[in-house]
């Protein structure tokens, strides 16, 4: 945090929404190392330094009234809110488990359909007669699918194990109500995901595909 050997931060500037302040460092030590252990002194100040409105605020680093260095500008930025989607599944000892998935979620809605060209009219009388309604042109819809794609949110690399037993569930359920814990079947259409661990990837976050146990149209 020192600039140089003979000029060591003993307070910094806040400077945002909420106006300007100054919070003061400990000034028990000389060292870079035991002032970053003991940072921050602010936040147990009471009103440091955020609050519901600020878009942004700079700290700046002083020497009693000397400022040392350039200010470091902070923009905050929201997570964007998504409905959740509360996933639970069977895991590998029989119970239950269950994930809330945060981020963007999406449905897809897809239909193999096929025509067949009926015989339109009367054809038991001497002449053809038929009505303007009656089409020559009709489909039938032979498959149709619910796609369910969801994004966790920042995760721990905990989560490999729990999302591994996601991975190989054969009871899956989209939890649509929690009130009344109603859910939908799900079969999960990821076959793969790549492990990933904070030493490597820093943030961890995975996405999975389902597809919905019941389709659109019931076959009777």
């Amino acid at each position: 945090m020192g600039v140089s050997p003979t000029s060591q931060p003993t307070r910094i500037k806040y400077t945002g929404d909420l106006g300007t302040a100054y919070f003061n460092l400990t000034t028990s030590t000389n060292t870079t190392q035991t002032e970053i252990d003991v940072f921050p002194i602010g936040p147990q100040s009471t009103g440091f330094p955020l609050s519901t409105s600020t878009s942004y605020f700079t700290l700046q680093a002083y020497n009693v009234n000397t400022p040392l260095g350039n200010p470091i500008k902070f923009d905050l930025v929201c997570d964007k809110k998504y409905p959740n989607v509360r996933i639970k599944w069977k895991n590998r000892y029989g119970a239950f488990d269950y994930f809330n998935f945060n981020l963007v979620s999406k449905e897809t809605f897809n239909t193999t359909r096929s025509r067949y060209q009926p015989q339109i009219g009367s054809w038991d009388g001497t002449s053809l007669s038929y009505q303007r309604y009656e089409s020559s042109i009709q489909n039938y819809i032979t498959d149709s699918t619910l796609k369910l794609t969801v994004n966790t949110d920042y995760v721990s690399e905990d989560y490999n194990d729990i999302f591994k037993q996601l991975m190989v569930s054969d009871e899956i359920y989209w939890v649509y109500d929690e009130a009344n814990d109603y859910v939908r079947p799900l079969a999960i259409d990821t076959t793969n995901f790549n492990i990933k661990t904070n030493v490597v990837d820093k943030l961890i976050q995975y996405s999975f595909d389902f597809t919905q146990g019941q389709g659109y149209k019931l076959i009777f």
